[in-house]
């Protein structure tokens, strides 16, 4: 069973974090969100920060070809580094069985993602250390052929239970939409 990993800026971090992901994944998520983040910024003018980090924790299932050959389910939240440069954090765990982890696995996810970005003083190695026993139950059931269904495509969620479907990653207005309206964050514990 493979094991999650993670891309973004932590809090007691001075640069972005990374384990356990590829180039194939880190490449088009940090190019496409850098893309994201810019318009928004010029888009909200002063009030980015504020919505950025308004913006709650989002879940995702990634079909095959968005970034790299394989599928990815993960959860994403507004990270940001110890001198406040922005970029959300995620924890993608790469679907090799075909099918996307069961459901609380995204909440067990969503819950350690929030509390890392709400401990400034959360290292990257105790971080980690703690992604990696998050390993998905393999005897719980999971969402068979979500990921298959999705090549070139996305599934995004947050904690009022609206999914948005995406081709290719998610779109400049879906993103505007996250930090302009209430933020939800997935579980309830970690707002």
């Amino acid at each position: 069973m493979a094991l999650p990993g993670f891309f973004g800026k932590l809090p007691s971090a001075g640069d972005f974090v990374q384990r356990r992901l590829p180039p194939a994944f880190v490449e088009p998520w940090d190019r496409h969100f850098s893309q994201l983040i810019a318009g928004a910024r010029e888009q909200l003018g002063t009030q980015w920060a504020p919505a950025y980090r308004g913006s709650g924790l989002h879940a995702f299932v990634l079909g095959s070809g968005l970034c790299g050959g394989m599928a990815w389910a993960g959860v994403l939240g507004p990270g940001e580094d110890r001198v406040g440069r922005c970029f959300p954090l995620a924890i993608a765990l790469p679907l090799t069985q075909g099918a996307a982890p069961e459901r609380s696995w995204y909440a067990r996810a969503a819950t350690l993602l929030g509390q890392a970005l709400a401990d400034r003083a959360l290292g990257v190695e105790a971080f980690d250390a703690q992604l990696q026993a998050l390993a998905p139950d393999p005897d719980a059931t999971a969402i068979p052929n979500a990921p298959r269904a999705l090549v070139g495509q996305a599934l995004w969620w947050s904690g009022d239970g609206v999914v948005q479907h995406s081709v290719g990653l998610l779109s400049a207005h879906d993103y505007l939409g996250w930090l302009t309206s209430a933020a939800l964050a997935l579980p309830e514990a970690t707002r």
